[in-house]
C-alpha cells in the first residue's frame, strides 16, 4: 500500500508564504503562461502520453523569461549549482496513468537532488520505487536524492496536474 505519511526523504507542506504562492499560481496557472507540447512524458516508449513543459533553466542557462517567478523557490532551496529546472503538466485522464520509473538527469555525482514542487492540488503524485507515494498538494516540496527511481502519477480529478521539477547541486 502506498502511503503520503512515510514518504522516503523530505516533504514540506505551505512552502512559501500565501501571498508568494498565490503569485506563482496566478501566472502559472493563468491562460498566457507559456506550456509547449511535448511528445513523450519520459522516454519515446511511452506508448502515446504526452505532456506540456516550461523549460526555466537547462544547460547552465535560464531558457525562459520567467525564470524570476523561481526566485522565493530558490532562495528557499539554497542551491549551489543548478542543474535544470522544468515545469510539467499532465492532462486529466480516465484512470491513473503510473509513468515509467526515472531519474531526471543522469549524474552520479553526490549532493545532487531533486525537488517536486507542486501547484495544484489533485488526486495524482509522485511514486517512488521503494513502494511510497506523495500526493499533489498545492505548494508542497518533496525532496530526494536524484539518483532515486520515481514516476509521475496522473490525476483524475482536475482537468491538469502541474508541478515544478528542480535538479541542483545541494
Amino acid at each position: 500500500m502506498l502511503k503520503d505519511s512515510e514518504p522516503p526523504y523530505s516533504v514540506i507542506d505551505n512552502y512559501l508564504d500565501d501571498v508568494t504562492f498565490n503569485e506563482l499560481c496566478g501566472v502559472m496557472l493563468g491562460t498566457t503562461f507559456p506550456w509547449f507540447y511535448n511528445d513523450t512524458i519520459v522516454s519515446p516508449d511511452d506508448e502515446g502520453y504526452f505532456q506540456f513543459v516550461h523549460s526555466f533553466y537547462e544547460e547552465y542557462l535560464a531558457r525562459s523569461k520567467m525564470f524570476n517567478l523561481l526566485e522565493p523557490l530558490l532562495n528557499k532551496l539554497e542551491p549551489k549549482g543548478l542543474l535544470r529546472i522544468k515545469a510539467n503538466t499532465t492532462t486529466k485522464t480516465d484512470q491513473h496513468i503510473i509513468h515509467k520509473q526515472h531519474v531526471d538527469l543522469d549524474f552520479t555525482l553526490p549532493n545532487i537532488y531533486t525537488s517536486v514542487f507542486y501547484i495544484n492540488t489533485n488526486n495524482g503524485g509522485t511514486v517512488f520505487k521503494k513502494g511510497y507515494e506523495v500526493y499533489s498538494l498545492a505548494n508542497r516540496l518533496v525532496t530526494f536524492p536524484m539518483h532515486e527511481l520515481h514516476s509521475g502519477k496522473t490525476c483524475t480529478d482536475e482537468k491538469r496536474r502541474v508541478v515544478i521539477n528542480f535538479n541542483y547541486i545541494k
